[in-house]
């Protein structure tokens, strides 16, 4: 469940419970010791609202709402298919819709399906308390109509409910599994699929063969009486492949469905959806309403999102990438509404992480590798029938790393093949019977290939893509040489010899390792962390680790980058106004704007006068050799007090210019400061807060003796820097 969903009526969502656990939990535990105990209410628990989410724009018609898949079926499909093409087979597959699947289940019939499947009776009648004591309502326009009784169907919503309608629908393969073994129905090849269900998706896998069809169908018919489900034949869909296209109108009447068209329409496998949900969200957002912050946590909690599902499946088309990187960049940027904003930072940098100078905005292309390396992982380490079928169909007892995609192949295989490489780069094998192993070229042997580790043999070697099996299944290892084994090369075979007598060989499959993570278990962050790490030194850490706003973060990352919008840079974007400073009437750039301008000047003299803390003399400096200088636990601080009159300099700035809102004295850019470390003091620990309250009571009262002072804020320059 995503903790941001509320389950009932409450609106509590799970990261409420997350959150406050400590203070909810002893509540909670008792409340279940209750219900073991059979002091529960649990009719008192048992309500729920429907709200009617349209499944088409401007819906008028009940049926046009839905109260508010699975890619391992997919794959499964799309291979299957593709045998039947390529192989010109024979086959009949029947794609069932079912009618408000949630809405129709019998109770009596999931009840039943329970004890089948060995649930106890306790367990049984707390599901049955729940499902059929239940209370509804309807949300029409905000307002919450009357609660009612239900007499059947599982609640959308509910978490449930899923695996309660699995179960449901899992007994309709059971049927149909049996039916098969007794010969009744038939199936596409002999033990092969007969059925694939994913959610409330059925797919059904038959030989051409009409009188077993007619079977299927009474079958079907009998399911839908005893559960309650009703088959929508009219919306579902058949297709035949090779001789069975003779008998094309024989099923449809047979089934009273239409003819389908391929590519089958599947689990929203399309691109120009992705597109035109992210559209949709950037005309339903106004990026001018949110600060930077607020816009960078939207991109990566949303749009970066979006994609996910397709990027798991597919590779992402270079096209469709340009396009969604354009749509978040116009977002960040405040591009909309047909107006155009600078761009400050390429968009690449702005994805790098944050600890190697970006802003950590999720790479799409990278995270698309680390997202299909995954199913790698999967058929390498897991058994399934769609490991079942990739490997029967591409491997066929070859290592992963000897598998190409060939033209003919499916698409998926082929976006398989291409991030290959990059998964490969982090495994390493425990070697059992060592086929699936290259020799030379894969981790098995110390924490380098043996290539790396011995390149003088792996020169002269004959078949560098041998395997661990092939070379070792015999008494002496089976290598052919192209040259004869002399000087630096025999002494490198002679300390490797020893190495390899210590391997033995066993019957079981080799064990693959992920290197990146401590349990050897592959992680898509793992992988999107790896394949985008360079060698910059983490120049940002501070910054990023800092107890501030979004927002002032992205100022400073914007000021050390020397991006910001000043007129300076302004000009360099062929800006025709005068790049004067607005305080002292002087051409300068963003070093000068905060750390060497007269009135920045003094503000660091007063802070100097309460702190004794020297000026940093530019943005790298501040964020170098300057902080370096403090002690470890008041480096946070410090730099949280330079970042607070930095921005407040920058306030004093923009307000100058846009407002026309006279600064007279530095004092009022003081006040500014000391306004936002007291807002920014709740966001640090107990400690420092006190230290920030205390901070800014002194250089309160350090800015109010200047201003008092006979030649006012000027004299802090006398104190200052020159």
């Amino acid at each position: 469940m995503e903790h941001n969903k509320a389950p009932g009526p409450d609106g509590f969502p799970a990261e409420f419970y997350q959150k406050f656990w400590d203070i909810i939990k002893d509540d909670l535990m008792q409340m279940f010791l209750d219900l073991h105990a059979g002091d529960l209410p649990l009719f008192s628990f048992n309500f729920g609202v429907i709200t009617l989410v349209p499944k088409v724009l401007e819906a008028n018609r009940i049926q046009q709402y839905r109260p508010i898949c699975l890619l391992n079926g997919v794959v499964i499909l799309h291979e299957t298919i593709h045998e039947l093409h390529s192989k010109k087979q024979s086959g009949v597959i029947l794609k069932i819709d079912f009618e408000k699947a949630y809405d129709k289940v019998r109770w009596s019939f999931l009840f039943q399906a329970l004890r089948m499947k060995g649930f106890s009776s306790q367990w049984i009648s707390w599901v049955q308390s729940f499902i059929s004591g239940g209370n509804v309502a309807v949300n029409v326009n905000d307002e919450v109509g009357p609660y009612f009784q239900t007499k059947k169907g599982l609640r959308q919503g509910d978490p449930l409910s899923p695996i309660l309608f699995n179960i449901v629908a899992d007994m309709l393969a059971i049927l149909i599994n049996r039916a098969k073994i007794s010969g009744v129905v038939p199936h596409l090849v002999d033990g092969g699929l007969s059925i694939l269900q994913y959610a409330d998706d059925t797919i059904i896998f038959m030989d051409n063969d009409l009188e077993q069809a007619r079977n299927m169908k009474l079958l079907l018919c009998a399911f839908e009486q005893v559960s309650g489900l009703k088959i929508n034949f009219h919306k579902s869909e058949i297709y035949c492949f090779g001789a069975a296209q003779q008998n094309l109108t024989e099923y449809m009447q047979l089934f009273g469905c239409n003819s389908g068209n391929l590519p089958m329409r599947l689990s929203n496998i399309d691109w120009r959806k992705v597109e035109e949900r992210f559209e949709k969200r950037l005309s339903s957002w106004k990026s001018k309403h949110l600060s930077t912050g607020g816009r960078l946590t939207l991109i990566n909690l949303v749009f970066s999102s979006l994609p996910m599902y397709m990027m798991s499946f597919f590779a992402i088309p270079k096209g469709v990438l340009k396009k969604l990187d354009y749509f978040r960049s116009r977002f960040f940027w405040q591009c909309d509404e047909g107006k155009r904003k600078y761009r400050l930072a390429k968009w690449d940098i702005l994805c790098e992480p944050k600890d190697q100078g970006g802003l950590g905005i999720h790479n799409l292309d990278v995270k698309n590798t680390a997202l299909l390396s995954k199913w790698l992982y999967n058929l390498l380490t897991s058994d399934g029938t769609w490991q079942q079928i990739l490997r029967n169909k591409y491997l066929r007892s070859k290592p992963l790393s000897q598998a190409q995609w060939k033209n003919g192949d499916l698409h998926f295989w082929a976006c398989l093949m291409k991030v290959k490489h990059d998964f490969l780069r982090f495994e390493t094998f425990l070697i059992k019977n060592g086929s699936q192993v290259r020799f030379w070229e894969d981790r098995w042997l110390g924490q380098s290939t043996l290539r790396e580790q011995y390149p003088c043999l792996y020169n002269i070697a004959r078949y560098k893509q041998a395997t661990v099996a092939v070379v070792l299944g015999t008494s002496l290892p089976n290598i052919s040489w192209r040259r004869d084994l002399i000087g630096n090369k025999l002494a490198a075979w002679n300390n490797l010899l020893p190495r390899l007598a210590n391997v033995v060989l066993c019957e079981d499959d080799d064990i693959f390792h992920w290197n990146l993570h401590p349990n050897g278990k592959f992680s898509v962050k793992s992988h999107y962390l790896a394949l985008i790490h360079t060698d910059v030194p983490n120049i940002n850490k501070r910054l990023w680790s800092m107890k501030a706003p979004l927002k002032i973060k992205i100022f400073l990352w914007y000021l050390h980058k020397g991006v910001l919008l000043t007129k300076h840079n302004l000009a360099k974007r062929n800006w025709q106004g005068s790049k004067q400073c607005c305080f002292c009437h002087k051409d300068k750039t963003i070093k000068y704007l905060f750390f060497e301008c007269r009135f920045a000047r003094a503000v660091w003299a007063i802070i100097h006068a309460a702190f004794g803390l020297a000026q940093p003399r530019s943005v790298s400096n501040m964020f170098g050799s300057w902080l370096v200088s403090f002690k470890k636990e008041f480096k946070p601080l410090v730099l949280l007090g330079a970042a607070a009159t930095c921005w407040s300099l920058w306030l004093s700035r923009n307000n100058l210019v846009f407002e026309k809102k006279q600064y007279h004295s530095p004092l009022q850019v003081i006040f500014s400061t000391i306004h936002w470390l007291r807002s920014w003091a709740i966001l640090q620990k107990p400690s420092s807060q006190d230290l920030l309250i205390a901070a800014s009571q002194c250089l309160a009262q350090v800015a109010k003796e200047f201003f008092t002072r006979p030649h006012g804020w000027q004299s802090s320059l006398r104190i200052g820097y020159h």
